[in-house]
């Protein structure tokens, strides 16, 4: 028997929801709460994260920069060039 592609698509989703049931029954009411530990893992996981988005946000701009903004420097030999072939 061959299955189509929206009947493994229903059968997935059948599968998902089923598995996810037993999941919310197992839990209880009686959770207390994030102790510090994992608190202070989540702000580490947290800083790790800006600290390599600030540098990665400069990068990205410089590049931006240099692909959009000529250089003084290009313009400089640009125009030496110019008045070289002129001679």
């Amino acid at each position: 028997m061959k299955m189509t592609r929206n009947e493994i698509m229903i059968y997935a989703g059948a599968a998902l929801i089923g598995s996810a049931t037993s999941v919310f029954a197992s839990l209880n009411g009686d959770y207390a709460g994030s102790g510090i530990l994992l608190t202070a893992f989540l702000t580490f996981g947290a800083l790790i994260l800006v600290f390599q988005l600030i540098p990665g946000m400069i990068l990205f701009f410089s590049m931006m920069k240099g692909l959009f903004v000529s250089s003084v420097k290009e313009k400089a030999v640009a125009i030496n060039e110019e008045n070289g072939k002129k001679h």
